[in-house]
Protein backbone atom coordinates (compact mmCIF):
# COMPACT_ATOMS: atom_id res chain seq x y z
CA UNK A 1 0.00 0.00 0.00
CA UNK A 2 1.17 3.41 -1.27
CA UNK A 3 0.79 6.11 1.72
CA UNK A 4 1.79 9.67 1.38
CA UNK A 5 2.20 12.85 4.57
CA UNK A 6 -1.31 13.98 4.84
CA UNK A 7 -1.39 16.97 7.15
CA UNK A 8 -3.12 15.89 10.81
CA UNK A 9 -6.09 18.10 9.90
CA UNK A 10 -6.79 16.45 6.53
CA UNK A 11 -6.43 12.86 7.56
CA UNK A 12 -10.11 12.70 8.46
CA UNK A 13 -11.58 14.41 5.50
CA UNK A 14 -9.56 11.94 3.39
CA UNK A 15 -10.57 9.18 4.86
CA UNK A 16 -14.33 10.13 4.58
CA UNK A 17 -13.87 11.39 1.48
CA UNK A 18 -12.29 7.90 0.38
CA UNK A 19 -15.38 5.80 2.31
CA UNK A 20 -18.18 8.05 0.78
CA UNK A 21 -16.47 7.05 -2.21
CA UNK A 22 -16.00 3.53 -2.15
CA UNK A 23 -19.09 3.21 -0.03
CA UNK A 24 -20.93 4.70 -2.81
CA UNK A 25 -19.12 2.60 -5.69
CA UNK A 26 -19.15 -0.41 -4.06
CA UNK A 27 -21.98 -0.67 -1.10
CA UNK A 28 -20.78 -0.78 2.30
CA UNK A 29 -20.15 -4.77 2.78
CA UNK A 30 -18.07 -5.00 -0.16
CA UNK A 31 -15.89 -1.81 1.16
CA UNK A 32 -13.09 -2.52 3.56
CA UNK A 33 -10.75 -0.79 5.86
CA UNK A 34 -8.02 -1.59 3.97
CA UNK A 35 -9.30 -0.37 0.70
CA UNK A 36 -10.42 3.19 2.34
CA UNK A 37 -6.59 3.30 3.88
CA UNK A 38 -5.43 2.84 0.43
CA UNK A 39 -7.62 5.19 -1.41
CA UNK A 40 -7.40 7.91 1.51
CA UNK A 41 -3.47 7.77 1.52
CA UNK A 42 -3.34 6.58 5.31
CA UNK A 43 -2.51 3.44 6.76
CA UNK A 44 -5.26 1.47 8.07
CA UNK A 45 -4.36 2.33 11.90
CA UNK A 46 -4.94 5.96 11.14
CA UNK A 47 -8.44 5.04 10.47
CA UNK A 48 -8.92 2.72 13.39
CA UNK A 49 -8.23 6.20 15.51
CA UNK A 50 -10.84 7.84 13.98
CA UNK A 51 -13.42 4.96 13.76
CA UNK A 52 -13.39 2.31 16.13
CA UNK A 53 -15.40 -0.27 13.72
CA UNK A 54 -16.11 -0.17 9.77
CA UNK A 55 -20.17 1.06 11.54
CA UNK A 56 -18.78 4.03 13.30
CA UNK A 57 -17.22 5.36 9.87
CA UNK A 58 -20.77 4.68 8.18
CA UNK A 59 -22.58 6.77 10.99
CA UNK A 60 -20.34 9.75 10.59
CA UNK A 61 -21.21 9.73 6.99
CA UNK A 62 -24.61 9.55 7.13
CA UNK A 63 -24.10 13.08 10.05
CA UNK A 64 -22.51 14.56 6.79
CA UNK A 65 -24.56 13.67 4.65
CA UNK A 66 -27.36 15.17 6.90
CA UNK A 67 -25.18 18.69 7.41
CA UNK A 68 -24.93 19.12 3.29
CA UNK A 69 -29.11 18.33 3.13
CA UNK A 70 -29.34 21.14 5.96
CA UNK A 71 -27.13 23.31 4.03
CA UNK A 72 -29.27 22.95 1.22
CA UNK A 73 -32.46 23.46 2.58
CA UNK A 74 -31.47 26.80 4.43
CA UNK A 75 -30.08 27.98 1.36
CA UNK A 76 -32.87 27.28 -0.54
CA UNK A 77 -35.13 28.39 2.12
CA UNK A 78 -33.39 31.56 2.33
CA UNK A 79 -33.48 32.04 -1.19
CA UNK A 80 -36.71 33.35 -1.54
CA UNK A 81 -38.17 36.69 0.79
CA UNK A 82 -42.07 35.43 0.89
CA UNK A 83 -42.37 32.85 4.01
CA UNK A 84 -45.39 31.65 1.91
CA UNK A 85 -43.24 30.34 -0.97
CA UNK A 86 -40.42 29.02 0.20
CA UNK A 87 -40.84 25.53 -0.13
CA UNK A 88 -40.71 24.95 -3.55
CA UNK A 89 -37.47 26.17 -3.52
CA UNK A 90 -35.51 24.52 -0.18
CA UNK A 91 -37.52 21.39 -1.40
CA UNK A 92 -35.81 21.85 -4.96
CA UNK A 93 -32.21 22.33 -2.98
CA UNK A 94 -32.98 19.31 -1.29
CA UNK A 95 -33.91 16.77 -3.92
CA UNK A 96 -30.65 18.31 -5.87
CA UNK A 97 -28.94 17.03 -3.04
CA UNK A 98 -29.94 14.15 -2.92
CA UNK A 99 -29.75 13.52 -6.74
CA UNK A 100 -26.53 14.04 -6.32
CA UNK A 101 -25.44 12.03 -3.09
CA UNK A 102 -28.01 9.16 -4.33
CA UNK A 103 -25.86 6.39 -4.73
CA UNK A 104 -24.48 7.22 -0.66
CA UNK A 105 -27.63 7.44 0.73
CA UNK A 106 -29.03 4.01 -0.55
CA UNK A 107 -26.42 2.44 1.07
CA UNK A 108 -27.22 4.27 4.66
CA UNK A 109 -31.02 3.58 3.93
CA UNK A 110 -30.03 0.37 3.20
CA UNK A 111 -28.17 0.74 7.15
CA UNK A 112 -30.55 2.41 8.58
CA UNK A 113 -33.45 0.21 8.34
CA UNK A 114 -31.09 -2.34 9.54
CA UNK A 115 -29.86 -0.38 12.65
CA UNK A 116 -32.38 2.28 13.07
CA UNK A 117 -31.22 3.95 16.30
CA UNK A 118 -27.78 4.31 14.86
CA UNK A 119 -29.22 6.87 12.59
CA UNK A 120 -31.36 8.62 14.52
CA UNK A 121 -29.13 12.01 15.28
CA UNK A 122 -29.00 12.66 11.93
CA UNK A 123 -32.75 12.71 11.64
CA UNK A 124 -33.17 14.49 14.73
CA UNK A 125 -30.80 17.31 13.27
CA UNK A 126 -32.92 17.90 10.07
CA UNK A 127 -36.06 17.46 11.73
CA UNK A 128 -34.50 20.47 14.39
CA UNK A 129 -33.40 22.42 11.40
CA UNK A 130 -36.89 22.34 9.93
CA UNK A 131 -38.43 23.38 13.04
CA UNK A 132 -36.21 26.65 13.19
CA UNK A 133 -37.36 27.39 9.46
CA UNK A 134 -41.19 26.99 10.70
CA UNK A 135 -40.78 28.49 13.50
CA UNK A 136 -39.16 32.10 11.21
CA UNK A 137 -42.35 31.40 9.76
CA UNK A 138 -44.36 31.36 12.78
CA UNK A 139 -43.00 34.47 14.13
CA UNK A 140 -43.83 36.22 10.52
CA UNK A 141 -47.52 35.10 11.00
CA UNK A 142 -47.19 33.26 7.84
CA UNK A 143 -47.33 30.05 9.21
CA UNK A 144 -50.26 28.09 10.93
CA UNK A 145 -49.86 27.80 14.75
CA UNK A 146 -48.77 24.20 15.26
CA UNK A 147 -46.44 22.64 17.34
CA UNK A 148 -43.00 23.66 16.06
CA UNK A 149 -41.90 20.21 16.62
CA UNK A 150 -44.66 18.25 15.57
CA UNK A 151 -44.63 20.94 12.28
CA UNK A 152 -41.38 19.86 11.25
CA UNK A 153 -41.72 15.91 11.65
CA UNK A 154 -44.63 16.55 9.55
CA UNK A 155 -42.62 18.11 7.27
CA UNK A 156 -39.77 15.61 7.83
CA UNK A 157 -42.02 13.09 6.88
CA UNK A 158 -43.48 14.60 3.78
CA UNK A 159 -40.11 15.12 2.24
CA UNK A 160 -38.87 11.83 2.67
CA UNK A 161 -42.01 9.86 1.48
CA UNK A 162 -41.47 11.86 -1.86
CA UNK A 163 -37.88 11.80 -1.26
CA UNK A 164 -37.61 7.81 -1.49
CA UNK A 165 -40.44 7.63 -3.83
CA UNK A 166 -37.92 9.71 -6.13
CA UNK A 167 -34.65 8.09 -5.61
CA UNK A 168 -36.49 4.56 -5.42
CA UNK A 169 -37.30 5.50 -9.46
CA UNK A 170 -41.16 5.06 -8.25
CA UNK A 171 -42.43 8.29 -8.44
CA UNK A 172 -45.79 8.81 -10.05
CA UNK A 173 -44.64 12.03 -11.11
CA UNK A 174 -41.68 13.51 -12.88
CA UNK A 175 -39.20 15.38 -10.41
CA UNK A 176 -40.61 18.77 -11.09
CA UNK A 177 -44.10 17.99 -10.71
CA UNK A 178 -43.26 15.93 -7.28
CA UNK A 179 -41.37 18.97 -5.97
CA UNK A 180 -44.19 21.27 -7.19
CA UNK A 181 -46.71 19.54 -5.59
CA UNK A 182 -45.14 18.11 -2.52
CA UNK A 183 -44.19 22.13 -1.96
CA UNK A 184 -48.46 22.76 -2.08
CA UNK A 185 -48.89 20.21 0.15
CA UNK A 186 -46.68 21.58 2.73
CA UNK A 187 -48.12 24.80 2.05
CA UNK A 188 -51.90 24.07 2.21
CA UNK A 189 -51.18 22.54 5.65
CA UNK A 190 -48.80 25.06 6.65
CA UNK A 191 -49.37 28.43 5.09
CA UNK A 192 -52.43 30.39 6.94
Amino acid sequence: MKTRRIAPDAKLEAILQAAEGLFSQQGYSATTIAAIADRAGVAVGTIYRFFPEKSALLRSLHQRVADRMIEAMRIGWQSEPDFAQRFLPMICALFDTAVRDRELLIVLQTARDASPEQFSKAIDKIVTAIRHMYIQGLECGIYRQFDPTIAANIAYGMVEGAMRALMAGKASFPRKVLEDQLATAMSSVFVR
